[in-house]
């Protein structure tokens, strides 16, 4: 850990591969945590010197009490947005891309209202408490199957605009 934390640690995190105190082969492109990384000098051998993301007028700031009851429901809703309509998403991403970014294909992928706020502390939450995880396998593959259709809408969308 000490090493990761290092500055040694934190070049061969971000240095570009070939560099002094980067990686051999393949850049490792994680973006390092020590704030006195991101110094100039430093930027010609960074993956991305252009990123720094303590270099923002407006930081993320965490508010415990909007997310901190809520840590659990908000993984299973990262596992079947992101993971299990994971082929789905990159394909729907790739369309959008090829077709510009099309702002309504991007408003079709921005559509969160099947895992709103009050849908994680209810339903979702209610479907990961239940005694019976049959509830939750069940709320799992739904969701999963709302956002593979999504991601194939907003794929499709992006096609249609492109024409």
């Amino acid at each position: 850990m000490e090493y990761a934390l290092s500055m040694d640690g934190q070049k061969l995190w971000n240095f570009k591969a070939g560099t002094p105190g980067g990686t051999e082969r393949y850049a490792l492109r994680r973006l390092p945590i020590r704030r006195d990384f991101y110094v100039p000098e430093f930027a010609p051998y960074r993956s991305d010197p252009d990123v720094n993301p303590y270099a923002g007028a407006n930081p993320l700031i965490y508010n415990g009490n909007w997310t901190g009851g809520i840590f659990r429901e908000m993984a299973f809703v990262i596992r079947v947005m992101c993971l299990d309509a994971h082929p789905e998403l990159v394909e729907a991403w790739r369309a959008i891309i090829r077709a510009g970014q099309p702002p309504e294909a991007i408003a079709v992928m921005s559509d969160m209202s099947a895992v709103s706020y009050a849908e994680v502390g209810g339903r979702i939450r209610q479907a990961l408490n239940s005694r019976n995880k049959v509830d939750e396998i069940r709320l799992a593959n739904e969701l999963a199957n709302h956002f593979r259709r999504q991601y194939a809408r907003a794929a499709e969308v992006a096609r249609a605009s492109a024409r």
